[in-house]
């Protein structure tokens, strides 16, 4: 069905796919501003906090910075598991840079820390991305702290990204975490869509596919915008489910009323 859909609105292959290629990403306003801001601490070496919303595309403008960067270089490390132990944070990035962890796990977080300081000797500048940190323990959070203190004020052998959802933000500013907040340097809270930013982002996509035009009226891509709150991933599911509609329906271009259809399919409870 998706080649017969391709053929139907004359794209090379699927439209609105979350497998898209990193050159193909939409450039927006605010992956830009993510990818300014990373360079920065990247350069200083500056612990960085990126939020947004839930589908507003953090991950992806990570993945996209990290792809940009010289491997030879930059050794970096994603982890996308937030229910780790403390033992098991420090061993899966000891495992990351291909050091054998410490039978004992008091022995953990210094080893790390040998191996990052003898990494930057060398000429390799660690980053270390964590996603959905909004999930992390506070156990860990305050390890993160204390990681980050091993050197008082000297430079940090390394580069930290947290990656979360809004609450990470106010979860900082607890006194509870004070100490860690007031360490991160480098902010950045990505915002959703305006309505032209998200027509930009629809024609982008249909673009990158190789579609001769786009099957969406106006009146189509504000209602999708309306119900995504300028959210990509919902973008995304609307308008691909519009697609099916317009592809079952033999309708090559697709108006508010399929958007609204579109929108009742996705919105209805199973």
């Amino acid at each position: 069905m998706s080649q017969a859909l391709c053929d139907f609105f004359n794209c090379l292959r699927l439209p609105f796919d979350k497998a898209l290629p990193v050159r193909d990403l939409f450039p927006s306003t605010a992956h830009q501003e993510v990818q300014a801001r990373l360079s920065f601490a990247l350069q200083h070496r500056f612990p960085a906090l990126i939020t947004g919303d839930v589908g507003i595309g953090k991950s992806t403008a990570v993945r996209a910075f990290i792809l940009s960067l010289d491997p030879n270089i930059y050794l970096t490390t994603y982890l996308p598991n937030p229910y780790l132990t403390v033992q098991a944070f420090f061993a899966q990035l000891l495992t990351t840079f291909r050091v054998a962890p410490s039978y004992h796990p008091r022995g953990l977080g210094e080893r790390l820390q040998t191996t990052l300081a003898d990494l930057a000797q060398r000429g390799c500048q660690p980053l270390i991305v964590v996603d959905e940190a909004h999930l992390l323990s506070a156990r860990l959070l305050h390890e993160i702290r204390f990681w980050l203190n091993a050197d008082l004020d000297a430079a940090t052998p390394f580069t930290l990204v947290l990656l979360g959802q809004p609450d990470l933000r106010y979860r900082l500013q607890l006194q509870e975490f004070a100490a860690l907040d007031q360490r991160i340097q480098v902010r950045y809270h990505l915002q959703p869509f305006d309505l032209a930013e998200s027509a930009a982002y629809v024609k982008h996509h249909l673009r990158v596919v190789g579609a001769e035009r786009c099957p969406f009226s106006d009146g189509f891509v504000a209602a999708a915008h309306q119900f995504s709150h300028g959210i990509a991933r919902q973008l995304n599911r609307v308008c691909l489910n519009g697609l099916l509609i317009g592809f079952a329906d033999r309708k090559p271009i697709l108006d508010e009323t399929d958007a609204k259809r579109a929108i009742l399919e996705l919105d209805r409870p199973t």
